[in-house]
């Protein structure tokens, strides 16, 4: 069993569980979201909030572009594997422990 906690929320999976993750995905970075992240980055020195990152945007709500490589990497980082990808419309992935 194993527990992610990168949200705050307690999550538990047992072992060969799949898990569905959806989500916005980009096929790369480029000059909008370097503009993107460092105007926002200026006004977050004046409200000491925490700094966006590549892919973090405002449309109309805040939403976030994973490219494929990034949310791989994220994945690895909570120790697990991916199963199968997919990308469209929307990314999706299947993981498990």
């Amino acid at each position: 069993m194993i527990e992610l906690n990168n949200t705050g929320e307690r999550i538990l999976l047992e072992k060969e569980t799949p898990l569905m993750i959806s989500f916005l995905i980009t096929s790369g970075r480029n000059k909008r979201d370097k503009i993107i992240q460092k105007v926002s980055n200026f006004f977050k020195i004046l409200t000491k909030g925490d700094k966006t990152e590549p892919g973090d945007r405002l449309e109309p709500d805040f939403i976030h572009y994973f490219t494929e490589e990034e949310i791989k990497s994220e994945l690895s980082q909570a120790k697990l594997r991916v199963i199968d990808y997919s990308s469209g419309d929307y990314g999706c992935v299947i993981a498990g422990i």
